[in-house]
């Protein structure tokens, strides 16, 4: 019994800040457009370095909330396709250090989700196993996962979390993503 007491005071307490939250104007967890772009200041209106109040208005309120959040994103053949996910991991000093998405229509210099890795050619290089990398104007780095030939999710790193790919790779796994 004292278990599901401590559950809904926790759902409770999430549902009390979405309340305020959309009070003060945050749009509500909906999911996202399948379609977006990711680049040197972040992605899917999510700015790089962003605090978490900055990241809520611009993004809305996520469908999960810890040290990383995530969005769904709409399928780009159906309203609603959970499997679609765009996730924003947040570094010890609370700004956002990496996004990263699984949605077919999410690209990085013309390169997107579900891609050939060869139009990655001369754009990208070596970054880890089954990573490449394109390091961005102000330090920031876009990074692919590649998997079978093909791409299995874009990301962009801040310039503080791309100085190093073990650091990169850290963030990633914190997302789920491997």
């Amino acid at each position: 019994v004292g278990d599901a007491v401590v559950d809904d005071l926790a759902r409770g307490a999430e549902a009390y800040l979405q309340m305020w939250e959309r009070a003060e104007g945050v749009p509500g967890p909906e999911c996202r457009e399948h379609r977006g772009i990711f680049g040197s200041r972040g992605a899917n209106r999510i700015p790089l370095r962003a605090p978490a109040d900055q990241a809520l208005r611009a993004a809305g309120q996520p469908q999960t909330r810890t040290r990383v959040w995530s969005w769904c994103v709409k399928g780009p053949n159906t309203d609603l396709d959970r499997r679609y996910r765009t996730f924003a991991v947040y570094t010890p000093g609370e700004r956002v250090g990496l996004i990263a998405s699984t949605a077919p229509g999410h690209k990085a210099q013309h390169v997107g989700v579900g891609h050939p890795v060869r139009l990655l050619r001369g754009k990208a290089t070596p970054f880890g196993r089954g990573l490449l990398s394109r390091r961005l104007r102000g330090g920031s780095r876009l990074v692919y996962r590649v998997i079978r030939g093909r791409v299995r999710y874009v990301a962009v790193a801040s310039p503080e979390v791309a100085r190093s790919s073990g650091l990169v790779r850290g963030y990633l796994r914190q997302a789920g993503l491997r």
